[in-house]
């Protein structure tokens, strides 16, 4: 518990230094502004959890991308080799701290473009809840993409494939029920956050299902990262 607690603060420094924290406040701001400046209640409901699953859901792949790399670059992750730290508490580390902040991008997105103007009109545990498995998977998604390579640039391209696949069930967000988006992990994420603004639009079995499938992709994708973290940094 030392260990990933020193490793969570330690992040939290690194992505502080780096500026990521002012970055996230920035765009969070400013998508918050624009958004209160274009649309009305009504439109915030579907254009809130489409920014959760495009802009938290893509800069937080980006940004786990770009920390693997840096640290890749600066050896510390071929340091891990000789220390106690485990494979498990690094991707956990990762995990936690960048799904804070993605709390932290979304919270502020939320009160000053919704809260402000209509208060807590809308189920806060699920928005939370859906913030926080989109924060979580996406960070695992981009962990096991990202320990393949070693540059930015051979990292981009199957990070824009990958999301591209991830942001189809939006679709499903404006009346149109595309099951086979369904098999999409961030499927279910989506539906939890739509449930918070929209609850007559997602039918019990949907919010199950919307719950169930988010951690079973989320413990998929924790043993892939782990394997593949494994394979590429440790055995490489």
């Amino acid at each position: 518990m030392f260990r990933l607690t020193h490793t969570i603060q330690l992040d939290a420094k690194i992505q502080a230094r780096n500026y990521y924290y002012h970055i996230a406040v920035g765009m969070a701001l400013a998508t918050a502004v624009l958004f209160w400046w274009i649309f009305g209640q009504e439109e915030l409901t579907y254009m809130i959890p489409l920014f959760f699953l495009f802009g938290i859901g893509g800069t937080t792949i980006l940004l786990v991308g770009a920390i693997v790399l840096f640290e890749k670059r600066e050896n510390t992750l071929q340091s891990l080799i000789v220390t106690p730290l485990r494979p498990s508490e690094y991707i956990n580390a990762k995990i936690i701290s960048l799904s804070l902040l993605a709390i932290l991008e979304a919270s502020l997105i939320v009160l000053f473009s919704y809260v402000l103007r209509y208060g807590l009109d809308f189920n806060l545990p699920l928005l939370a809840t859906g913030a926080i498995f989109t924060g979580m998977m996406h960070s695992l998604i981009g962990l096991i993409l990202v320990v393949r390579y070693q540059q930015i640039n051979s990292f981009l391209l199957p990070l824009v494939a990958v999301a591209l696949v991830l942001q189809l069930p939006a679709a499903n967000l404006f009346g149109y029920t595309f099951y086979l988006f369904y098999l999409i992990p961030s499927q279910g994420p989506l539906l939890l956050l739509q449930a918070a603004f929209q609850p007559e639009a997602v039918a019990p079995w949907q919010l199950l299902f919307g719950f169930v499938a988010s951690m079973a992709w989320i413990a998929v994708f924790y043993i892939w990262a782990l394997r593949a973290f494994e394979k590429h940094i440790l055995g490489g």
